[in-house]
């Protein structure tokens, strides 16, 4: 049946309650063609042009997060977008042979405790081209940060002879949702005011909403062994040689993955006793750190040169395993290989992929067939082992982390709130951020606050919408009594119904056409009210349909208004403090950004190389410390510029040559030891001792002026 609404609203309207203004709504020229990703934003034309193309940068730059939610208001652009997100599809119409999984996972055995990669051997159903696809079980296409893939449906539905179209999407974002809707942020009451702790960037966020902005980051560590070194019994005991965590372990609480002794002869008897070979040695010992805490394994890769000789030591058996396990994935890739070649009579053609999987499955099985080969990596013999280890970290956010908006308000965390110190207004609302007031204006990025407010008026709209219909916000159950209640007091749906009609109508016109239609079905009305009640009022605003903002929020203060007034937080004196002008507390959509501060930048001493420089680290050296082996660098050119503005030039002479300088870095390190106070030490370098000057780049600079007849003088 077709429930025929517009008549009913016209009859149930309430002018003092629902304003029908007869504002013609024009469609503007905003195309969402012409937008590209930057068309996601609600209200794009309220910004200036350098914020608004901020944010499309920092749509790239945003990281997924745990507590991912759908926008509160969205475009249509967001569907779009989600479509081309990372994901595994399958790059043909094609039957699947046969889905294989790297290790196994069970009580078997060699058994993983999770397996990371499943390859999908299939046949081109126009084709005949046998071809395989990898199904990791993360994706991670940043130096480390990533995401766990979602398996979809048609993954799970999966069998051997099934029949699989081109462009199903087997592995996707955890950003997308099962309607296609694409979520990159979390929705967080906001409030713009005056705080101790928020100043320009500067913001302040409530501690247990950093859990929803957690996410993963993955780094790997690959190591080599065998003929010169050996590992050491780090994670085992007495009786089991463990030198490296297995796949879903963590690494120890010190971050040490892995350590490496060098072979000496005469002293394996102490080197490698089972007391010793549990405990590293920081002077002599090679060592392997992870960068986080609870790092996990997740993938661990595994080379051998086929000279090696299984069950030769006891130190090698928990490698064994993973060797093992290859072997078995790869000897399982040749036996479907060579069973289709058996059934075809001939060689089948095989696609790109499928014939890197071979080469590998070959090289890896080649001494089974007693052929000896030396595998190389980048040109170089690799040693008995190689192997790369995968680790993943949850890092939850703290001080110095980034966020932004819609609208490239970007800020940094520079305070953790407890849940009670946070603002509250006079409705009960806790804000989730506070951001410093007058960064909108300054940086002309208004249509954050539009959102800010459409937001906070939905908020309360549903509130009193639930409230006419006498259920509590939030019911799981509202559908079944909204159609209960359309039977048995089919009035007091429609008043709800038509009073959310009226504020589509000042905020969404396109959604409030689509009601006006007059051929809205009753099961969708159900659906759409019972989603109203138990999640929000969701709305769909593409650009070229909008209302003019000044006069959409003029229409919502006159007919839906919202919750506006002091608030009141608990300061850093521990006293309550309430605000004497209004502040508005409502949903705002935030993004966390990959500028991350979760690594130590200082350093005790850095490296120089032959030139006189800081030096580079090398691939041993820069995991072998638990904190920065590189120093930081501390300014460029326009930096320096400003020190001698504002500081003279003596201070920047000063950090030049403490940086560059042979003998005055010798010096320092010097009086920092042999101090009585080193916290207390008056003068740090005696400059009529060691004058300015000494800098490697610097003298290289008056060495080449002196070769061509030009030398410097410094005048005053």
């Amino acid at each position: 049946m077709i429930y025929h609404f517009i008549e009913q609203v016209k009859k149930l309207f309430n002018p003092r309650t629902v304003s029908m203004t007869n504002k013609t709504f024009v469609p503007s020229q905003m195309y969402r063609e012409l937008q590209s990703i930057i068309g996601m934003n609600p209200f794009l034309d309220c910004n200036s042009a350098s914020r608004i193309q901020m944010y499309g940068s920092h749509l790239g730059q945003k990281l997924v997060i745990a507590g991912l939610e759908e926008p509160l208001q969205t475009t249509g652009m967001n569907i779009e977008f989600g479509k081309y997100t990372f994901s595994v599809d399958m790059p043909a119409n094609a039957h699947i042979i046969k889905r294989i999984e790297r290790y196994f996972v069970g009580g078997a055995i060699d058994s993983i405790k999770m397996n990371p990669e499943v390859v999908l051997i299939y046949e081109s159903a126009e084709t005949g081209e046998i071809g395989c696809v990898s199904l990791p079980t993360f994706a991670s296409f940043h130096s480390y940060l990533g995401f766990e893939y979602r398996p979809t449906k048609h993954l799970r539905q999966l069998s051997t002879g099934g029949y699989v179209a081109k462009g199903t999407k087997l592995l996707d974002s955890p950003g997308i949702k099962e309607d296609g809707n694409y979520m990159y942020g979390i929705n967080l009451n906001t409030v713009f005011m005056s705080h101790p702790g928020v100043s320009e960037d500067g913001a302040v966020i409530c501690r247990d909403v950093l859990p929803k902005l957690a996410f993963k980051k993955y780094e790997r560590r690959t190591v080599e062994w065998g003929r010169k070194n050996f590992p050491l019994n780090l994670y085992g005991d007495d009786e089991v040689y463990k030198p490296f965590p297995d796949i879903g372990e963590y690494i120890r609480d010190d971050n040490i993955l892995i350590a490496f002794r060098t072979h000496t002869q005469g002293l394996s008897i102490t080197q490698q006793s089972r007391k010793n070979t549990k405990r590293v040695d920081p002077y002599f010992d090679n060592i392997v750190y992870g960068s986080g805490r609870k790092g996990k394994i997740i993938d661990i890769i595994v080379d051998v040169n086929s000279d090696y000789t299984f069950g030769s030591s006891p130190m090698d058996e928990q490698l064994e395993k993973y060797i093992r396990q290859t072997t078995r994935f790869y000897k399982e890739i040749l036996g479907v290989y060579n069973q289709i070649k058996h059934n075809r009579g001939s060689e089948p053609d095989i696609t790109a992929d499928f014939h890197v999987l071979m080469r590998h499955a070959i090289f890896a099985t080649e001494s089974e067939r007693g052929n000896k080969i030396t595998k190389q990596y980048c040109g170089t013999p690799i040693d008995d082992f190689r192997v790369e280890f995968v680790i993943e970290y949850e890092v939850i956010p703290n001080i110095g982390f980034k966020i932004t908006d819609e609208a490239g308000n970007k800020g940094v965390i520079c305070h953790i709130a407890e849940p009670h110190e946070m603002p509250v207004d006079a409705a009960g609302n806790r804000a989730d951020i506070i951001m410093d007031s007058y960064s909108r204006v300054n940086r002309m990025n208004i249509g954050g606050l539009y959102s800010h407010y459409v937001n906070g008026s939905a908020r309360d709209t549903r509130l009193r919408i639930c409230e006419m219909l006498g259920l509590e916000p939030g019911d799981r159950f509202a559908r079944t009594k909204l159609e209960e209640m359309y039977y048995k007091d089919r009035e007091r749906f429609e008043r709800a119904q038509a009073y959310l009609i009226g504020f589509y109508k000042i905020v969404a016109p396109a959604m409030y056409r689509w009601y006006e239609s007059g051929t809205v079905e009753l099961e969708e009305a159900l659906d759409r009210m019972a989603k109203v009640v138990s999640k929000w009022i969701y709305i769909y605003n593409p650009p070229e349909y909008s209302m003019e903002p000044k006069d959409m929020t003029q229409e919502l203060e006159r007919m839906y208004p919202q919750v506006y007034g002091p608030v009141s937080y608990i300061g850093y004196s521990g006293k309550q403090v309430t605000t004497q002008e209004n502040v508005r507390c409502a949903p705002l959509y935030w993004m966390l950004l990959e500028k991350i501060a979760d690594d130590g930048s200082a350093i005790g001493s850095g490296k120089f190389q032959h030139h006189g420089v800081p030096a580079q680290p090398s691939k041993t050296d820069k995991y072998a410390l638990p904190w920065r082996a590189k120093p930081v660098k501390f300014a460029g050119e326009t930096e320096f510029r400003l020190i001698v503005s504002y500081s003279g030039v003596y201070l920047a002479a000063e950090i030049i040559d403490m940086n560059n300088s042979f003998r005055t870095h010798e010096v320092v390190v010097d009086t920092l030891l042999t101090a009585k106070n080193p916290s207390r030490i008056k003068r740090l370098i005696d400059r009529r001792q060691i004058p300015y000057g000494g800098s490697k780049p610097l003298q290289s600079f008056n060495h080449i002026l002196q070769c061509a007849g030009i030398k410097m003088k410094y005048t005053r």
